[in-house]
């Protein structure tokens, strides 16, 4: 087999003196420019020998003797031969020791938009008075200090979670001391060095300082909940509105304990907003109807509705009826009963849904009644239910013209349960 004449068939062993080593590729560069490098490496950039500083926290600038250059922090090794990070930022971001602001909250600002400049988290500590009687507020990185080791096994011999620790003893901080004349708190000491990798770019959107359920956040998640959407669904289409993660602000942890914390906010008047919401749609709509009962308690106990549309279907459809009260609700074991049917096309409707805090005669006789009155009081002809005594009982009372059949697949259950 021939080779073609215009590849060549061995690597030649130096470069040809115009144009790149490989004739296929076809260069960019012109020619008038150097072909090699002119950038100098970002990492690992070798610093002639020179004596290790005896300072931690340079003054000017260190002269280390590993010196690593990156877009957010400075890198050297200390006397003792370890390595600290220093934050790169702009003067006017960046705390001074000797400032000396009215409220040690606008310090706390600072010192956090600080820290989310340079990539870390930050937490507070206790407030210290110190011997002469001073107060002195400290604000740490959230890498300070050391997790002690609790064992394998709690007191009472239960085994322990293992917990990952991310502290690594971080000396970062910021001290502001309280003058008691004017109320004034000043900066007295500022370490800025840090003992351990600072956040990249990418995942600085990440940190707990950057994160922040705005307005926009909560009322999405607020909207979603009404339309029975979850925390989860809510983050991952307010992602797609937004374009990326990235550009969300929060993570799916953080809505998912906003909307714990609004079901918790609104777990005492959610029966109230109910009735209030259903108050409304009879106002607008008027064929909706619905009705309900307090106990002793003032509690919602008994809750029927039923919209225009389920009320027609009724009046086309309802000679024949299921009622079933299998299940009930996760929150409050409320039995959610749906009167239930079946159209000209064998699709089921329904007629209308109740919730009963109990299964007892009353209760039936309650939502029976209630049924009918929403039906104007037309009594279906077939009505199946399952084998409970106290709903026979309220069906006798209720349903006099109504025959009453049992269903099928509750008889076969039961007998199967039997065997």
């Amino acid at each position: 087999m021939e080779v073609p004449t215009a590849v060549p068939t061995t690597k030649p062993t130096e470069p040809a003196k115009e144009g790149p080593a490989n004739p296929t590729r076809v260069s960019t560069v012109p020619t008038t420019i150097p072909m090699e490098s002119t950038t100098e490496p970002m990492e690992h950039r070798t610093v002639p020998t020179a004596p290790t500083p005896v300072s931690t926290v340079p003054t000017e600038q260190p002269t280390p003797i590993e010196y690593i250059r990156s877009p957010r922090a400075e890198t050297y090794l200390t006397q003792d031969g370890t390595r600290e990070w220093i934050p790169y930022c702009v003067e006017d971001k960046k705390p001074r020791e000797g400032m000396v602001f009215k409220t040690l909250e606008k310090a706390i600002d600072l010192y956090k938009e600080y820290a989310v400049i340079c990539g870390f988290d930050v937490c507070s500590a206790t407030v210290y008075k110190n011997s002469k009687g001073i107060i002195q507020k400290y604000y740490l990185c959230s890498r300070e200090g050391i997790l002690e080791s609790e064992g394998n096994y709690d007191e009472k011999g239960k085994r322990r979670r293992k917990r990952n620790s991310k502290r690594v003893g971080c000396k970062a901080r910021i001290i502001c001391n309280l003058n008691n004349e004017d109320g004034e708190y000043k900066v007295t000491k500022f370490f800025e060095p840090h003992n351990h990798c600072l956040a990249s770019p990418t995942s600085m959107p990440y940190l707990r300082s950057s994160r922040k359920m705005t307005m926009v956040h909560e009322n999405f998640v607020n909207n979603n909940t009404r339309m029975n959407i979850g925390p989860t669904k809510s983050f991952r289409l307010f992602k797609e509105n937004v374009g990326s993660y990235d550009n969300v602000g929060a993570t799916m942890k953080d809505f998912m304990n906003f909307h714990r914390d609004l079901k918790e906010h609104i777990k005492g008047d959610d029966a109230k907003m109910l009735i209030e919401n259903f108050i409304r749609k009879r106002d607008v709509f008027n064929g909706f109807y619905f009705d309900y009962a307090l106990d002793e308690h003032d509690h919602v106990s008994h809750l029927f509705w039923a919209d225009a549309t389920s009320r027609k279907n009724y009046s086309l459809f309802g000679e024949m009826i299921s009622f079933d009260c299998t299940y009930d609700s996760n929150t409050y074991s409320m039995v959610l009963a749906p009167f239930t049917g079946v159209d000209h096309h064998k699709s089921c409707i329904t007629f209308g849904v109740g919730l009963l805090s109990k299964e007892d005669a009353q209760s039936f006789e309650w939502l029976f009644r209630t049924f009918l009155n929403a039906m104007g009081n037309c009594d279906p002809r077939y009505l199946i239910t399952d084998q409970d005594p106290a709903m026979k009982v309220a069906l006798n009372k209720v349903f006099v013209n109504t025959r009453h059949r049992l269903c099928l697949w509750h008889i076969i259950k039961k007998k199967f349960m039997k065997k």
